[in-house]
């Protein structure tokens, strides 16, 4: 019989500190300077696009290629294309959604993953590996390339996550789905557990969202004109 996922076992502990380690290592390069900074960006988008063509194949191989598991309506599957859009353009409006997204959702969801099979298993493995990889994203675009959240920027997010997730609930009416956990909670173990029964845990984790979105507002320096001055650092008083 095999074995499922172990939370908090040494490879999913491996697979956090690892997601840790690249993003500090990925911010610090990308700081250096202008072409290390393209560099970082460019690799992490490539390296993106290519987990995700592999993990499409792997499916598609093992008869496991439905719409619902491909289509990106989960926050952290579109995170992944908001990723690449972010890396390439540097454009500051997909940089703040990122940031926020990953450093709350997809983080949060790489401790506690709604997953069930072991780390070896592909499904598990590429779930790891495009979670890490958009955090180590929004590390590198946030602290490394200087493109920091402007004033207001916890409220812009929040309200698009709102209206993003509305959208979301009407594909999950009309094709019985449960995108964005809107109908039910997942059936393995996750924070939503902690935050009361539906439909209270939807306001719990918008509340909660908000709360994430204003202290990561805070760790940063306020948005600086990066894309006219790349090196030039602004603190927040």
């Amino acid at each position: 019989m095999q074995e499922g996922f172990h939370l908090f076992g040494a490879p999913h502990m491996s697979a956090l500190g690892a997601t840790a380690l690249l993003g500090v290592a990925g911010a610090a390069l990308a700081k250096r300077s202008g072409r290390a900074d393209r560099f970082v960006r460019l690799s992490l988008a490539l390296a993106l696009a290519a987990a995700v063509l592999v993990f499409l194949f792997l499916l598609w191989r093992d008869g496991l290629l439905h719409w619902r598991r491909v289509v990106p309506l989960q926050i952290c599957d579109f995170a992944i294309l908001l990723a690449i859009a972010a890396l390439v353009t540097r454009a500051r409006p997909l940089c703040e959604i990122l940031y926020f997204w990953a450093l709350t959702g997809t983080l949060l969801a790489m401790v506690m993953p709604a997953v069930s099979e072991p780390m070896h298993s592909p499904v598990t493995a590429f779930y790891f590996l495009l979670h890490g990889l958009v955090v180590v994203s929004a590390a590198a675009l946030t602290w490394g390339s200087r493109v920091y959240p402007k004033p207001g920027a916890p409220l812009r997010v929040l309200a698009f996550t709102i209206v993003y997730a509305a959208c979301v609930a009407v594909v999950n009416v009309l094709t019985g789905s449960n995108f964005l956990f809107l109908r039910a909670r997942p059936a393995q173990p996750t924070l939503l557990d902690y935050f009361g029964p539906w439909p209270i845990y939807l306001f719990v984790v918008a509340g909660v969202a908000l709360a994430l979105f204003v202290l990561l507002e805070r760790v940063t320096p306020a948005g600086a004109d990066d894309g006219a001055r790349p090196r030039a650092l602004s603190s927040r008083r």
